[in-house]
This record gives structure tokens, C-alpha cells and sequence, in this order.
């Protein structure tokens, strides 16, 4: 990574932490996408069923699992009994509050979507003496 100081620039080895989209789905339709530090992902989309009350116990799990063949980190839920309704009945077609805006979007697809404004170019530049005074 780039380490910038009031000295100027330097290439420097440190950790960092990661944060992608999960797209989570019941059985097969999207329900949600949320952000999240990646690793354990059926674990997350289990308990984050839970907590929205689209499963209530384990039976109401037949399977989760990751869609191999999917753009991005996207989970699929097969949910038997109610909880298959209450997926239906709660599904997250619309934005949620969130700092980037990723979270309560429907699908890997609706993240990745290009933005109708040209932001990839910019002539604005600032000092490493700046960024450090901030």
C-alpha cells in the first residue's frame, strides 16, 4: 500500500481490513445484499435469515449453500415451510440506510451497475503535505 506523509509517499507492508457485497438468496431469488468482511458466509446468511424471521429453527433450512456459476460472492437458502412466504412478503427491492449504499440492494448485478456519471476522470490533485495537514 501507499503510505502518505507530510515527507511525500512511501510503498509500505501493512494489514488491512476487506469488505465485499454478499448477495443472499432464497431459494434461488435474491433477498438481499450486504456488505461484509468475507469468510464464513453460510454462517451469515443463516443467522441474518434468523434475524429477519425468514427461518426459525434449523428445519426450516434445507440447504445453503454458494451459487458457483454466480458473478460475485452470492449464497442461495432453500427455506421450507412459512419462512419461504415471509422471504417473499420482506424481499429488498428498495435502498436501505448504509454508508456506501451496497446494503438492502437486490443482487451482485445491481452493485456492479455503472454509474451514469463520468467519475473516472479528475484533474484535481492534492499534495501528500495536504492529506497529511488533515
Amino acid at each position: 500500500m501507499w503510505r502518505f506523509g507530510a515527507d511525500g509517499v512511501a510503498a509500505v507492508d501493512d494489514q488491512v481490513a476487506v469488505e465485499a457485497p454478499l448477495e443472499i438468496r432464497v431459494n434461488g431469488r435474491g433477498y438481499a445484499v450486504t456488505m461484509r468482511t468475507p469468510g464464513h458466509d453460510l454462517d451469515l446468511a443463516a443467522g441474518f435469515l434468523v434475524s429477519e424471521g425468514v427461518i426459525g429453527a434449523a428445519t426450516d433450512l434445507s440447504t445453503v449453500g454458494t451459487v458457483e456459476d454466480a458473478e460475485g460472492d452470492v449464497v442461495d437458502a432453500s427455506v421450507v415451510g412459512p419462512g419461504a412466504m415471509v422471504a417473499m412478503d420482506r424481499q429488498r427491492h428498495v435502498y436501505t440506510t448504509s454508508s456506501c449504499g451496497v446494503c438492502g440492494l437486490a443482487s451482485i448485478e445491481a452493485v456492479t451497475t455503472t454509474s451514469r456519471f463520468d467519475v473516472t476522470r479528475d484533474d484535481v490533485e492534492v499534495s501528500a503535505r495536504a492529506i497529511s495537514a488533515l
